[in-house]
């Protein structure tokens, strides 16, 4: 089955190749994003996410997301390759679930 932990880190470093928390306006109409959690599409996240949570609290609160809202909706835990998981979960965060 395809793990979701480093399948997660691996999409992350997509967004923050060092995993830093750096909070940025890519002028994608997002608004703030850090982990690749856009301000726009997670009105959910409270905005100290953003401006003052630490590194560590703010990467758990994103892996909660990516999970909760991306790999549980196409049941990523039932994939058997990582390769296809990962480029599932990549597709759902940029253009949404089903």
């Amino acid at each position: 089955m395809a793990k979701f932990q480093s399948i997660c880190e691996w999409t992350m470093r997509q967004e923050d190749s060092t995993l830093s928390g750096k909070v940025v306006d890519l002028g994608d109409g997002q608004g703030l994003t850090r982990f690749g959690i856009g301000q726009v599409s997670h009105p959910e996240i409270p905005l100290a996410f953003f401006y003052s949570w630490s590194q560590q609290t703010a990467l758990a609160i994103a892996e909660g997301v990516y999970k909760k809202t991306y790999w549980d909706k196409f049941h990523g835990d039932e994939i058997a390759s990582d390769e296809v998981a990962s480029c599932l979960l990549s597709f759902a965060i940029n253009d949404g679930t089903f």
